[in-house]
């Protein structure tokens, strides 16, 4: 499942720039590019993983609304901004990887 791989990586690395700094434009142009890549990972997901696609899909379009608000691109609300969308995003990607629970009167069931 390459779309919960990708979205947890992308997490991983959001997070990380809230402890980085960067000037604007390249800030502006990195956040895009990885909202419009976990956007699409995310709208790809929501098939097989219908909550944690729709997750990706909302905060991937946080991610880009929230570069665009000059209120939340600055100073110490961009850092927590950042930082809690990377951590959301991180846990939406990698919490798709796990499978669904079978109880253990269909597991019987099945295995004869």
């Amino acid at each position: 499942m390459w779309q919960a791989w990708t979205i947890g990586f992308l997490g991983l690395l959001y997070i990380l720039m809230a402890f980085f700094s960067m000037s604007s434009f390249d800030r502006t142009v990195t956040v895009l590019g990885m909202g419009l890549i976990a956007g699409f990972a995310g709208y790809q997901l929501r098939e097989p993983r219908r909550l944690h696609g729709w997750c990706a899909v909302f905060l991937a379009f946080w991610m880009v609304a929230g570069e665009l608000v000059p209120a939340l691109g600055e100073g110490i609300a961009r850092q927590w901004n950042v930082a809690l969308s990377g951590v959301l995003l991180t846990i939406a990607g990698f919490s798709a990887l796990g499978g669904e629970r079978q109880s253990r009167q269909s597991t019987k069931t099945a295995t004869g």
